[in-house]
């Protein structure tokens, strides 16, 4: 389990997170159900299961805030640039 886990983090996540910056939050949704139904999947879960219930066995945050994570990083950056340059 905890090599699955492991896996995803290190080969899955970033695929998904691949250009976060720029697309935000519009295609999250997409990136979320297919983050919780692998979870379901490897730990043998019933669909009907509730979600915090994979983010709580397994310990992963939530991709939305790997997301806004990614996005704040960006836009901090793109502004100390620009105040740099000026």
């Amino acid at each position: 389990m905890d090599i699955q886990i492991e896996l995803f983090n290190k080969t899955i996540k970033p695929i998904l997170l691949y250009g976060a910056e720029i697309w935000g939050l519009w295609k999250f949704r997409c990136n979320w159900r297919s983050t919780v139904k692998f979870f379901k999947y490897i730990l043998k879960m019933k669909r009907s299961t509730p979600n915090y219930m994979v983010y709580d066995e397994t310990g992963v945050t939530s991709i939305s805030i790997d997301i806004e994570e990614t996005i704040v990083n960006f836009w901090t950056i793109i502004s100390i640039n620009n105040n740099n340059n000026i």
